[in-house]
């Protein structure tokens, strides 16, 4: 799955269309991702996704992406966070 996150975080920045990030596979169904701003992004997904939040806290622990706010609306998680320089490059190679 942090392979998937890391995919879908670099197609928005690059401000791929929503239908080519939705097509990243199964492993994130129900998520959705937008560019804030360059650099910036945000990912929301469904808040009893266990898997996308121990994915996030990894990526983050491996200095691949930087967790800006963190928010629980409803039944989703909103987070803002920032792909790092590390974690463009290993984006790209995937």
């Amino acid at each position: 799955m942090d392979r998937e996150v890391l995919t879908a975080l670099n197609a928005t920045l690059r401000e791929i269309e929503a239908q080519e990030i939705a097509g990243t596979g199964k492993a994130l169904a129900g998520w959705a991702f937008a560019a804030l701003r360059p650099g910036r992004l945000c990912a929301a997904f469904p808040a009893d996704d266990r898997s996308a939040r121990a994915a996030i806290t990894r990526l983050a622990k491996a200095r691949l992406l930087s967790v800006e706010t963190e928010s629980t609306r409803d039944d989703e998680v909103v987070v803002e966070l920032e792909l790092t320089t590390k974690g463009e490059r290993v984006a790209a190679t995937q």
